[in-house]
């Protein structure tokens, strides 16, 4: 017969293993996407229940036999919608997402350096009430990255929103249209390394679709037209 102290352990244990059936039940879909390397291996990142940290954290898998998989992050979950290309420089992984904080949502990224994956970077700092998400990118081939993200305002219209990476980030670049109200995910699309010529597209208001052009590294945004 158990003693009180085995019923309540047997309990309490039983009562862990629900909780944890039922987060992986009711959790939003864990969005991925993949890339293919040099080599032919492809990466795929996705959001994840980790039972390691009790949350949601970003996990990379290979398509190798044996899979090779890398938990890039272990925080306790509140990271969503990761993005992750290939680093022309390097031949290596490069994945960035979106972390859920107080304060707003926030950019990190993180490069793979041949065994695992780097501590996270920070890119952006939040700031506003729900913060920067969905992030997209695009590698020149010297290894600069080119980011676009959805920063969404509480009481105010959504940005589209524009950074570079060259050894640092530069400064947040807002190049949605003035008056849309940017509502989902942004994509950016390299034209001309040489002189840094983009593309990008967001949705705003009703769903509909609008495109921004970047003629040169020094340029403004503009309409494609």
């Amino acid at each position: 017969m158990m003693s009180t102290h085995q019923i309540r352990f047997s309990l309490t244990t039983v009562f862990l293993a629900l909780v944890s059936a039922l987060a992986l039940l009711f959790a939003p879909p864990a969005l991925a996407n993949s890339v293919e390397d040099d080599s032919g291996v492809t990466w795929t990142a996705t959001r994840e229940y980790n039972t390691s940290s009790g949350g949601y954290d970003i996990l990379v898998v290979t398509d190798e036999t044996p899979a090779s998989l890398y938990w890039v992050t272990a925080d306790s979950g509140g990271d969503e919608a990761p993005f992750i290309a290939i680093d022309p420089d390097t031949g290596y992984p490069v994945v960035v997402w979106s972390k859920a904080v107080l304060g707003g949502n926030r950019i990190r990224i993180s490069w793979f350096g041949g065994s695992g994956f780097g501590s996270p970077q920070t890119v952006t700092s939040g700031g506003t009430q729900y913060g920067d998400e969905t992030p997209h990118m695009v590698l020149e081939s010297d290894g600069d990255i080119h980011l676009v993200f959805h920063r969404d305002h509480a009481s105010s219209d959504g940005e589209a929103v524009y950074m570079k990476y060259s050894g640092s980030w530069s400064s947040p670049d807002v190049f949605s249209a003035s008056g849309d109200d940017v509502i989902g995910s942004c994509l950016v699309k390299l034209i001309d390394e040489s002189i840094g010529e983009l593309e990008a597209e967001y949705e705003y208001d009703t769903s509909s679709k609008r495109e921004r052009c970047k003629p040169s590294d020094l340029g403004p945004w503009m309409s494609c037209d």
